[in-house]
């Protein structure tokens, strides 16, 4: 049997089963056939993989949070979870604005981890030209300053070098992200002359 074979059959499995869109830890598909199908995508070559990229990204493969299974290759692929301990908190800000992270046991993290080693165009790692257009159309939309997700987010979008990994397309997007504290807690965009914050957070170089 072929890799073309094993995915056209786990997509097709995937896709007849009832309540296959999540992991289930009394059925189909649980964590242990993951890591098996992700080990398996592991070993395959980028032609195989591009060739049979339409039945990837038809089906859920990559849990988040709540377990949901998301495709492969697509713009509600979670992102990888970073190691560094300095992300945690940027992490968990993206998260309550419901940007989607790998979340999964230690033996699938790791196959899904090995995978996107090798295949870099499936799943992908937290970037700023990742975050920036899940911002631009957040799933939970908050709508008063809140330190837990606004700092972490200013402080890592004042970066210096954030401009030089977006696009023209992504810059657009994060003037109009309305992330930036008023006086009265409210939120404006970055390039709104009616913004005001405390001199301490540095605002990106726009």
């Amino acid at each position: 049997m072929t890799t073309t074979d094993v995915i056209a059959r786990a997509a097709e499995k995937l896709r007849s089963a009832n309540g296959a869109n999540r992991i289930n830890k009394d059925g189909f598909p649980d964590e242990a056939w993951l890591t098996a199908m992700f080990n398996c995508l592991s070993s395959t070559s980028a032609d195989e993989l591009r060739a049979n990229k339409g039945s990837l990204g038809s089906v859920g493969l990559v849990p988040d949070a709540s377990l949901r299974l998301r495709p492969l290759g697509s713009s509600s692929t979670p992102l990888l979870r970073s190691s560094q301990k300095e992300l945690a908190s940027l992490i968990a800000a993206c998260e309550r604005l419901g940007v989607p992270f790998v979340t999964a046991g230690n033996n699938l993290s790791e196959a899904i981890q090995q995978f996107a080693s090798a295949h870099g165009n499936f799943i992908w790692a937290l970037s700023p030209n990742r975050i920036v257009p899940l911002l631009s159309k957040p799933i939970v939309e908050a709508t008063s300053y809140d330190s837990k997700i606004h700092d972490p987010l200013l402080s890592y979008l004042s970066a210096p070098e954030i401009l030089d990994v977006l696009s023209v397309q992504d810059v657009s997007a994060l003037t109009d992200l309305r992330i930036l504290p008023t006086q009265s807690k409210s939120l404006a965009r970055l390039l709104s002359q009616m913004s005001f914050s405390p001199p301490t957070i540095t605002h990106p170089r726009l």
